[in-house]
């Protein structure tokens, strides 16, 4: 099992040398020593499955990313409580892989699950808003948000009239200001 970091290490200059192929062989290697270990650790061959489910995406393998994605978000939670929030990259990576499929109504369900994990902890509570700051439009200045520039100020607020500006800007701070 100590020869682990070092495959997966090997495996990333494989992909970011563009050899897909030759980087998923390390990974399904990986996998083969975690399942066959005596000491099981699920939430280890959980992140080989993700690794997997991302080497099939990237050579467009879509339907086998979605299955190992699935299982596991499957194998995560048998490991994993309902509420705690190491379920999260699982959830999301399942989402993204269901997106990537066009099983939006799943990728949503996810979503919607990893959203109120995250609001559970008292993280951002609004999708739209982690959304802006995932795209980095929205940034912290320590308890305030602002737009990130220019750009992200004239695409937002296109077709605004000034007192309708004004209205979602004073509705956003006292939602920011509930929160502090």
């Amino acid at each position: 099992e100590g020869l682990t970091p070092i495959l997966g290490d090997i495996a990333r200059i494989h992909v970011g040398l563009g050899d897909h192929l030759a980087g998923r062989r390390l990974l399904e290697r990986i996998r083969d020593i975690h399942a066959r270990s005596p000491y099981p650790q699920p939430q280890i061959e959980a992140l080989d499955l993700i690794a997997l489910s991302n080497s099939h995406r990237a050579l467009c393998d879509l339907d086998r990313a979605g299955d190992l994605a699935e299982q596991a978000l499957t194998l995560a939670r048998r490991s994993i409580p309902p509420e705690d929030p190491a379920l999260l990259g699982y959830l999301t990576h399942s989402a993204a892989t269901c997106r990537a499929r066009h099983v939006f109504p799943r990728s949503g369900r996810l979503l919607d699950e990893a959203s109120a994990l995250v609001q559970r902890y008292g993280g951002e509570w609004h999708p739209y808003m982690a959304g802006l700051r995932t795209e980095q439009a929205l940034v912290r200045d320590g308890e305030v948000y602002r737009l990130a520039n220019r750009v992200w100020i004239a695409a937002l607020s296109a077709g605004l009239d000034p007192e309708r500006q004004r209205s979602l800007h004073h509705a956003l701070a006292l939602l920011y200001r509930a929160k502090t």
